[in-house]
């Protein structure tokens, strides 16, 4: 009903418009925009909450995710494909562009509450994958977070016979991340301005994480090195 109403503007895209991205899920679903696929996603975890809150449902979150598995299975499942058509495989992508990025970090949430009743290790992996990527291309630390916390659900599932038996994920290549890099970088321009040095070794983390702030008020500064007139001072 409610894709009916939107009309064929909303509809994905189809095989001649997009690039085809195999996925545990099956093969992903693609919209024109990032912001189209972030509503859908939001549209399918509403439905997915939706249903796990109805008061017929048991008060625990936990074992609401696994009575109301069989009426959600699907919505988790198109979770799963549109998550995959944000981007392609990021296992070996060391970068994103901002917009990119953004659509990951806002997909991870969906990911949780979809990721929780999956029972395929396929799928499992992938998501934990996907959001270990998704923190370290990014640096939003949240999505790691979600990633450990569908592998406790899974693990307490699976001690409680109510779930398939579950292994946690293991990188097979860890990849530096993205604000360890920029930690580092920080400290060279630190150290090639001629600032001292005062930094205990394991703060370069926590430092790369703000990055972007940096970068602003950088930039910011730097207008006030350049020798700017106005047009006034010019005309006299």
């Amino acid at each position: 009903m409610f894709e009916q109403h939107l009309g064929p503007d909303f509809a994905p895209l189809g095989p001649e418009y997009a690039q085809e991205i195999p996925s545990p899920f099956g093969p992903a679903i693609q919209y024109r925009t990032y912001g189209m696929a972030l509503m859908w996603l939001t549209y399918y975890m509403g439905l997915i909450v939706c249903h796990r809150s109805h008061p017929s449902m048991p008060p625990s979150a936990m074992m609401a995710a696994g009575f109301a598995a069989q009426q959600t299975g699907l919505f988790a499942n198109t979770i799963g494909r549109i998550s995959a058509g944000i981007t392609a495989d990021t296992s070996s992508a060391t970068r994103v562009n901002v917009g990119t990025g953004a659509a990951l970090n806002d997909s991870c949430f969906a990911l949780f509450v979809a990721g929780v009743q999956v029972q395929d290790q396929a799928q499992r992996h992938w998501v934990v994958q996907r959001c270990l990527d998704i923190e370290r291309l990014t640096g939003f630390e949240t999505a790691s977070h979600i990633a450990r916390g569908c592998e406790t659900s899974w693990t307490r599932a699976a001690a409680m016979g109510k779930g398939a038996p579950y292994t946690r994920y293991t990188e097979q290549a860890p990849v530096d991340k993205v604000w360890s890099r920029a930690g580092q970088r920080l400290e060279r321009m630190r150290i090639t301005a001629g600032e001292e040095q005062h930094v205990h070794p394991q703060s370069t983390e926590r430092v790369g994480r703000v990055q972007f702030a940096v970068g602003i008020l950088g930039v910011t500064s730097h207008f006030g090195k350049l020798d700017l007139e106005s047009d006034d001072e010019e005309d006299r």
